[in-house]
């Protein structure tokens, strides 16, 4: 798929959209986040199709109510997708309590020795993570996996630079602690 808008910002993007319903427009926006929001969505839901749902679900939302977005510097198209993909998943979470299928995935993969024993490592650390408070789990994949600064995770949050610094803190000695549990 090649850029269909490759030098307009996404603000620009959006204006089109809500101005005109520029489909073309939507979808460059589509291109540029839908690969972001996945891992997100499925660091959240641990299962690549709720993932991809989640994904095609926020993006339907952002269409559906792109009057909503207000185009101001502290409200970016980025933080303000993301947060309807992280509601997404919260929701998905409240309503859905089983196992998920990535645990099967991982026992039928036939790899070398190694590579299994990474896959149950990253296995433990992302049961150990999904154990951790919804504002925790959340910090830690928006600042961790996903490289958002805690000035723009904050804000994806509702929460104050300094709040989200706490969380941040108790969340990865919470972590620290479960895997150092794991290794007894």
């Amino acid at each position: 798929m090649s850029c269909l808008y490759p030098s307009l910002t996404d603000s620009k993007l959006m204006q089109l959209v809500q101005e005109t319903k520029d489909n073309k427009a939507f979808k460059e926006l589509v291109k540029r986040y839908s690969e972001k929001l996945y891992r997100i969505a499925f660091r959240l839901t641990l299962n690549k199709n709720d993932a991809e749902d989640m994904v095609q679900d926020a993006f339907f939302k952002a269409w559906s109510k792109r009057s909503l977005w207000l185009n101001k510097t502290d409200s970016k198209f980025s933080s303000w997708i993301c947060k309807i993909l992280v509601n997404n998943c919260y929701d998905y979470k409240k309503k859905i309590k089983k196992t998920h299928e990535y645990e099967e995935n991982m026992k039928q993969d036939s790899v070398s020795e190694v590579k299994v024993q990474n896959k149950i490592d990253l296995d433990l650390i992302s049961k150990s993570v999904s154990t951790l408070a919804q504002n925790q789990q959340l910090a830690l994949v928006l600042c961790f996996y996903e490289g958002y600064s805690i000035a723009e995770a904050a804000n994806i949050m509702d929460c104050s630079y300094k709040s989200l610094e706490s969380v941040l803190y108790r969340a990865k000695k919470t972590l620290k602690e479960a895997l150092k549990e794991t290794e007894t």
